[in-house]
């Protein structure tokens, strides 16, 4: 078996993982059906892999192997955060993680969207953000 690093935000075990979180036990054959998703790594990067194998191991960030309060909370640009809702929100089941009624019809629910995103988006954000992808249509 062997390390991944995702790419991009991915599911996996009922959990959603953002870019950059390496993950234990995936063999070569599914490292390559992944190609562009996933990318194999040694663990010459890795502090001290979780028991459980669906767990992410927490990579070395830099000299100090810490991360930044930034990247832990979400916190960040304005603009980079809005393209980190955007991208979410192309992630999301149109038919599980919208909302259908009421003051909200037609936008992301806000637990699947602050799942993937492991923070919660302002209102004003999302905003943007569907209307950055109205305009890319």
């Amino acid at each position: 078996m062997s390390l991944a690093r995702t790419l991009v935000t991915i599911k996996r075990g009922g959990v959603y993982h953002p870019p950059g979180t390496i993950l234990r036990d995936f063999s070569t054959s599914e490292i390559a059906g992944l190609a562009g998703v996933v990318i194999a790594v040694d663990d010459a990067g890795v502090v001290e892999a979780p028991i459980d194998p669906l767990a992410p191991v927490v990579p070395v960030d830099g000299e100090g192997g810490e991360t930044s309060d930034a990247d832990q909370d979400g916190a960040g640009s304005e603009g980079s955060r809005v393209e980190a809702i955007k991208a979410a929100i192309d992630l999301l089941d149109p038919e599980a993680d919208f909302v259908k009624t009421g003051d909200r019809v037609g936008k992301p629910k806000l637990a699947p969207l602050t799942d993937v995103l492991g923070f919660k988006p302002e209102d004003a954000e999302i905003e943007a953000a569907l209307a950055i992808s109205a305009e890319q249509l």
